[in-house]
């Protein structure tokens, strides 16, 4: 959430919307590893 903003604004939407904020930690690494898999996927930097 430091480096990425998009992942920092889902974050921030999971916790207004009442939600417990580790499961929202969690979401965002689920987020992060679909993004990261997608780049080795694809061979994107």
């Amino acid at each position: 959430m430091r480096k990425n903003p998009v992942i920092l604004a889902f974050y921030e939407r999971f916790c207004q919307a009442g939600k417990v904020k580790k499961l929202g930690l969690t979401d965002c690494l689920r987020m992060l590893l679909t993004i990261l898999n997608a780049m080795v996927k694809s061979a994107t930097p």
